[in-house]
């Protein structure tokens, strides 16, 4: 569902927000690998660095609007590759070894540690993952505890919560999940609806991970 409420501007929003995108240096042959018997290699490699870069130009968008602070976790390359890439307007951080459940709780625990209060995470391959969702995101966390995007797939392409929740929700959240399949996300709000935790959902959208999400987007990357 789409959330219809009033949002916040850079003037009435605190200064204590953090977004983190999860990403892969655009190297050929390790990235996007699933898209590579249809775009081969180094059109998959392309691929993701496009996707990367539209994130990045939203990001940079919602800069404008909101004081955050924003931070890359990546997987491949190195911090000097990806700062040639992205600019130097990101944190870098490669991301930890151990499932993707490990990897975003180190990314939301490293964040509340250094003074986060509300911080968002997302993906890089939602080609339609806009600044004004992301501020939804944020917004949604003044009233609950966490926000999820749902991507069609049954995943999630953004995930957020509020420091105040942190040790209580990051194991509910991450820990003990069987992910890469169709039903994390409702697992995901089971697991909440069970605990009594607030949450919001924002539209569903497309993630792009492999050939038929390609033409199920309709997207004109071929």
């Amino acid at each position: 569902m789409t959330i219809t409420t009033k949002l916040a501007t850079k003037s009435n929003m605190p200064a204590d927000l953090h977004l983190l995108l999860f990403t892969r240096f655009p190297q050929a042959g390790t990235t996007k690998t699933r898209l590579i018997p249809l775009l081969g290699a180094e059109g998959a490699a392309t691929f993701q660095k496009e996707l990367t870069e539209k994130i990045v130009d939203e990001i940079r968008v919602l800069k404008k609007q909101l004081n955050i602070k924003s931070s890359v976790y990546f997987c491949g390359g190195d911090t000097n590759k990806m700062r040639k890439w992205l600019g130097n307007s990101f944190d870098y951080t490669e991301q930890p070894a151990g499932d993707i459940g490990r990897k975003m709780r180190f990314g939301f625990t490293m964040s509340f540690h250094n003074g986060a209060q509300s911080t968002i995470l997302i993906g890089s391959d939602i080609p339609d993952l806009s600044a004004d969702i992301i501020k939804q995101g944020y917004h949604c966390l003044k009233n609950s505890e966490i926000v999820i995007g749902p991507s069609k797939d049954g995943g999630y392409y953004l995930i957020g919560c509020t420091a105040k929740h942190q040790h209580r929700l990051l194991p509910l959240l991450f820990n003990n999940m069987s992910w890469s399949n169709s039903e994390v996300l409702s697992i995901t709000i089971d697991r909440l609806e069970t605990q009594g935790i607030t949450y919001t959902l924002l539209e569903i959208l497309q993630d792009i991970d492999c050939p038929q999400d390609i033409v199920s987007a309709n997207k004109k990357w071929l």
